[in-house]
C-alpha cells in the first residue's frame, strides 16, 4: 500500500512540473508575422496568431495568461502603431489603444498586472510621452514628457530601466531609470566621449527576476551617408545595482542580436543573434537570426533552436507564475516550491526505481502463494 501511495504522489509531483516558454515575435513573409510560443529548450513549438499588421514587441503578463504586443493601426501603416492584448492561446483580441495620429509602442505589464506601460508619439505636433494603461479602468496617464525606447519594469513595480531616444550626430543610446511615476529619470553609464564611432548603450534592456540587475545591448558602429551603419562591434552587459558596475558577456562581438532576455530564473541570458562582418555596410533591413542561451556560470553558449527566425522579439517566461495562494495575500510561487522538491530528472529516477521495486514485490508475493493468482497491483 505504501509504495502505491508513494507512485500517486510521484505522479502529483511530476503533474506540476512543467517547463518555461519563450515567446516569440517573427516575420514569416512580407508583411507577415507570426506570434510563436515555445519550450525553452526550442521544442513544442506553436503558431498561435498571424497578422499582416506588424505585431511586434510581444510580452507576457505576469501570470502567463495574456500576452501584450503592438502593431500597425492598418496594413503597411508604420506611422499607427496600437497596442493589443491576447489570451496566451491567441484568443479574444482586445485593443487597449486606438488614439488617432498617435504611435503606441513597446508595451509591457506592470508587476502585478494591473498596468501596461507604452512609449507614445503624437505624430501632430511629434509630443513624446510614457504613458500607463489602467487596464480595469482603460484610463491612460502620462508619467513622462519624453518618450524611451525599450522600457522595463523593475520586478518590484517601483522603477523603470529603458533607453533614451538616440539622435544622429548628437550622441548615442544610454541606459536610464526612473521611478515607476515617471520621476527622477538618471543616467546609469558614465558618458563617452564622442567621435568617429557611434555607440548606443542601453537597447534591449531588462531587469534580471532578483531587481539587482539589468542586461542590456552595446552596439558601436561608424556611419557614412552613402552606406549607413557599418558594424564595429557589438556587447552584451550586464549593470549591476549593487556595485554601480558593468560586466561584458563572452560573447562574440560579431553576434549582432535583435532581442535579449533573462531565462532560467537569473542564471542564464536569452538572446537571438546574427553573426555581422565588422567593418562593413549593411545591406537590407530583414535578417535571419539564431536564438541561443548564455550560461552566466560556464560562459557556454547554445543554440535553442536550428530553426531561423526574421528580426524576432523574445521574452521568456519561467513556469513559477502560478499562484497558489489566496488572493490579496503575498503570492507564493511554484519556483519556490519546486526549490525544495526533486527535479525532473531525479524523480525520473525514483519512478524507475520505484518500478523496479514493484516488480520484484510483484514477484515475491507470486513466489509466496502461487496457488492463488492475485496481486495488489493491476496487471
Amino acid at each position: 500500500m505504501r509504495v502505491m501511495v508513494f507512485t500517486v504522489c510521484l505522479i502529483l509531483l511530476l503533474a506540476t512540473v512543467s517547463t518555461a516558454k519563450i515567446l516569440v515575435a517573427s516575420y514569416v513573409a512580407k508583411g507577415v508575422k507570426d506570434l510563436v510560443v515555445m519550450e525553452d529548450d526550442g521544442t513544442g513549438i506553436k503558431t498561435i496568431l498571424t497578422g499582416d499588421r506588424y505585431l511586434s514587441a510581444a510580452r507576457w503578463s505576469p501570470d502567463g495568461k495574456q500576452i501584450v504586443f503592438h502593431r500597425f493601426a492598418k496594413p503597411g501603416d508604420w506611422q499607427s502603431l496600437q497596442v493589443v492584448v491576447i489570451n496566451s492561446d491567441g484568443t479574444n483580441e482586445r485593443l487597449l489603444t486606438q488614439t488617432k495620429g498617435a504611435s503606441d509602442r513597446d508595451p509591457i505589464f506592470s508587476p502585478d498586472g494591473k498596468s501596461v506601460l507604452f512609449a507614445r508619439l503624437m505624430r501632430a505636433n511629434n509630443e513624446r510621452n510614457v504613458c500607463i494603461l489602467d487596464l480595469e479602468s482603460g484610463n491612460i496617464k502620462k508619467i513622462t514628457d519624453f518618450s524611451v525606447a525599450f522600457p522595463d519594469w523593475s520586478p518590484d513595480g517601483k522603477q523603470i530601466v529603458y533607453s533614451n531616444i538616440s539622435i544622429l550626430g548628437k550622441g548615442g543610446k544610454s541606459l536610464w531609470v526612473m521611478d515607476a511615476d515617471g520621476r527622477h529619470p538618471r543616467e546609469l553609464l558614465p558618458k563617452l566621449p564622442q567621435g568617429e564611432v557611434l555607440i548606443d548603450r542601453g537597447a534591449y534592456a531588462r531587469w534580471s527576476p532578483n531587481g539587482k540587475q539589468v542586461v542590456f545591448d552595446h552596439y558601436e558602429a561608424k556611419f557614412n551617408p552613402n552606406e549607413g551603419f557599418i558594424p564595429q562591434a557589438n556587447l552584451y552587459v550586464i549593470y549591476d545595482f549593487r556595485t554601480r558596475k558593468t560586466e561584458q558577456l563572452r560573447i562574440p562581438k560579431t553576434y549582432f542580436p535583435s532581442a535579449l532576455d533573462w531565462m532560467d530564473n537569473g542564471k542564464s541570458i536569452l538572446f537571438s543573434a546574427r553573426e555581422v562582418e565588422l567593418n562593413a555596410p549593411v545591406e537590407g533591413v530583414v535578417f535571419p537570426y539564431h536564438i541561443y542561451k548564455y550560461d552566466i556560470g560556464t560562459k557556454r553558449i547554445t543554440r535553442i533552436s536550428e530553426q531561423t527566425w526574421l528580426n524576432p522579439s523574445l521574452d521568456w517566461i519561467s513556469d513559477d507564475v502560478f499562484p497558489v495562494s489566496p488572493k490579496g495575500k503575498k503570492q507564493t510561487r511554484w519556483g519556490a516550491l519546486k526549490s525544495v522538491l526533486p527535479t525532473f530528472r531525479e524523480v525520473s529516477k525514483i519512478i524507475i526505481a520505484n518500478a523496479q521495486t514493484v516488480g520484484m514485490f510483484r514477484s515475491v508475493l507470486k513466489l509466496q502463494d502461487s496457488s492463488k493468482n492475485y496481486s495488489i497491483y493491476p496487471k
